[in-house]
């Protein structure tokens, strides 16, 4: 029978290595098991390995309304996972303090889109949704709204984390069109025209 170990010169030295490299892998195992899940808390990571619900929102518009108390706003984006749970907004105002409201989207749910959506790999639009300060009676009147944000709560996520809750869209209070160049593959493929 082949023997493919080497002849030990130095009994001592080998074990020791051997006990060195052993410790390392063990501190290296507990690193990575006390690191990983806690990755999954971060956005950033979720983003990369493609387990956030949803993927590239864009803002395409807000207009403030009603003495810059109301916001509509609406956009696109693409579902990867998940199923829809919830969404709440909050309202940054000058004062420094940021209220906390919620997202009315009693105009989209007209139109049928009424709750999940259904994974895409093609973007969609949402909206229009609108926060409004007197939603929260908490918001004084001497204060100016100066941004929001949309948080959106998922569940029954397929991998960890189960439940998610990411920030949706964020924008300055004002209005805003982005404007859009449609795209020729777009067209050929939507139309069917070369």
């Amino acid at each position: 029978m082949t023997n493919f170990r080497a002849k030990k010169t130095t009994k001592n030295a080998d074990d020791f290595r051997v006990l060195v490299a052993g410790i390392f892998c063990a501190i290296g195992i507990l690193v990575v098991s006390n690191v990983l899940p806690r990755l999954t808390e971060h956005r950033w990571y979720r983003d990369i390995t493609q387990i956030t619900p949803f993927h590239s929102v864009t803002l395409l518009y807000s207009q403030v309304q009603d003495a810059r108390t109301l916001i509509v706003i609406g956009g696109s984006m693409t579902k990867r996972r998940c199923e829809f749970e919830s969404l709440y907004g909050y309202i940054y105002a000058d004062n420094g303090l940021k209220y906390r409201v919620p997202v009315d989207t009693t105009v989209e749910d007209a139109t049928g889109v009424v709750g999940n959506r259904p994974p895409s790999h093609y973007p969609e639009n949402w909206g229009p949704w609108s926060l409004s300060t007197k939603s929260n009676p908490n918001f004084p009147l001497s204060a100016i709204p100066v941004s929001f944000e949309i948080i959106v709560e998922h569940v029954k996520c397929p991998t960890p984390p189960r439940t998610q809750r990411n920030t949706f869209v964020e924008g300055v209070w004002g209005n805003f069109v982005l404007p859009i160049e449609p795209s020729v593959d777009v067209i050929k493929e939507t139309t069917g025209n070369p």
